[in-house]
């Protein structure tokens, strides 16, 4: 995704200049997607219930982990039947 911001600047002298920056965004953080694989599933839920169980996972440091993550993960639509 490519966004577009339009900077204006102007200065004490009241000099003023113009430019468009574009910003690509390569990655997007994607709501109870807790394995970083781009979707919401049963492997995050696990991983949040290995988590919140105490057990020992590499690369994950959110300490704002509850169980109300777990509930949204199952709350998805990849869980309702």
């Amino acid at each position: 995704m490519v966004l577009f911001f339009e900077l204006s600047v102007t200065d004490d002298k009241n000099c003023s200049s113009k430019d468009t920056i574009n910003v690509t965004v390569k990655r997007t953080i994607i709501p109870g997607d807790l394995d970083d694989n781009e979707s919401v599933d049963l492997d995050g839920a696990i991983l949040a219930l290995k988590i919140l169980t105490g057990q020992n996972v590499i690369n994950y440091s959110d300490e704002k982990l509850s169980l109300k993550d777990i509930i949204f993960i199952m709350q998805t639509k990849s869980f309702r039947f």
